[in-house]
């Protein structure tokens, strides 16, 4: 059985923020189921059946929503599980625990927690307040940026280290390079993701979504601003894929390499589904682990039509000098509702424009060398 990461959503898509461009209000999840918290038996059976089955290395990546809201005594309970498995299978490779927050839970016990125990986090952190709590606000309407700061001080007075992750909207590209700089003077590790709006969402007033080719200069801009400053400690994990990608390599990340065989998803109530992405959607649900085994989901029908449709080509992928690059992006940026994916990825001119440029600053560099 090939590894594979295992994604676990405690607590659903539960969350205590409100955040406008939250992927949970797409039109296209319109059958999500709702959300509760997972119990102590389901994780016990779902850590079981991860670990019995050899694998290369373990990983458990615990998202939502914000996963701290199934509280520090369900991860403590899993720790447990964790190693009691391990033992009793005789399992050799350690399990890594990864974490996706909002930082804003964050207290002096979850800090210690995380670093006692070797967690790697990511934080959720748009830039500065002006453009962070432009749409990441609490339930009230309140912004939530001093609570994410306060909860990201907390971690590295604890000795923590963790990736920072934006989300670049409309009002991020106001001032591309000031908000570059907001991150690089606080974190060595950052990385930027676009707001594109599904086949299906609507946005009248023009102020989430940014078009491809509006990311395409967005992202080339500051590649630029970053390819100059020349840091090998300031660590932007998706410009390392474009250079990647100039020197003729896939990037082993799976929204570029056709990765979806190399995660699963388990929601709350111990439902399986392709990728944290789709989890509570109805129409992509695989089984539940309460009464299968991972193996057996992975070669069953619904998971192996799910591959066929959602890792699928277009005839201009196909013809694409790029595909080696792109591989159609991640399916769930084609996902449309009901079982059904848009033939090509929105992202494709935006990749196109992005790869040539930085594979033109690649091959000059090659050169000069």
């Amino acid at each position: 059985m090939s590894s594979f990461t295992l994604i676990v959503k405690p607590v659903g898509d539960s969350c205590l923020f409100s955040c406008s461009y939250c992927y949970n209000s797409d039109p296209s999840l319109s059958d999500r189921i709702p959300s509760g918290k997972m119990s102590l038996g389901t994780l016990d059976i779902l850590l079981s059946k991860y670990l019995k089955h050899p694998q290369k290395y373990y990983t458990v990546l615990w998202h939502g929503g914000e996963p701290l809201l199934a509280g520090l005594d369900f991860y403590e309970e899993a720790l447990r599980l964790q190693r009691f498995y391990r033992k009793a299978y005789s399992v050799e490779a350690p399990v890594r625990n990864r974490l996706q927050t909002n930082a804003a839970l964050v207290n002096e016990r979850w800090a210690t927690f995380f670093k006692e125990n070797k967690f790697r986090l990511g934080i959720s952190l748009d830039g500065p307040a002006i453009v962070h709590d432009a749409h990441r606000r609490f339930k009230d309407g309140k912004g939530t940026h001093s609570a994410v700061m306060a909860g990201i001080k907390t971690l590295l007075d604890a000795g923590n280290t963790f990736g920072i992750g934006a989300v670049i909207t409309r009002t991020s590209l106001v001032n591309p390079t000031q908000l570059f700089n907001f991150f690089k003077e606080r974190f060595s590790i950052f990385d930027f993701s676009p707001c594109f709006l599904s086949p299906t969402e609507e946005d009248p007033e023009g102020a989430l979504g940014v078009s491809p080719l509006e990311y395409a200069e967005f992202a080339i801009n500051l590649f630029d601003y970053w390819w100059e400053i020349d840091d090998p400690s300031i660590r932007i994990r998706s410009f390392r894929h474009y250079v990647q990608v100039g020197l003729g390599e896939t990037p082993r990340i799976c929204s570029m390499a056709s990765g979806c065989s190399r995660y699963m998803a388990v929601d709350w109530d111990g439902k399986v589904y392709p990728c944290g992405r789709n989890a509570s959607v109805e129409s992509l649900y695989l089984g539940s682990i309460l009464e299968k085994d991972f193996e057996t989901v992975r070669t069953d029908d619904p998971y192996r039509a799910y591959l066929n449709v959602a890792l699928s080509l277009s005839e201009d992928c196909k013809k694409c000098s790029w595909l080696f690059a792109c591989n159609n992006g991640c399916p769930a940026s084609r996902y449309i509702g009901h079982g059904r994916f848009v033939a090509k990825t929105p992202l494709c001119e935006a990749r196109k424009i992005i790869f040539a440029n930085v594979s033109e600053k690649v091959a000059l560099l090659q050169q000069a060398l």
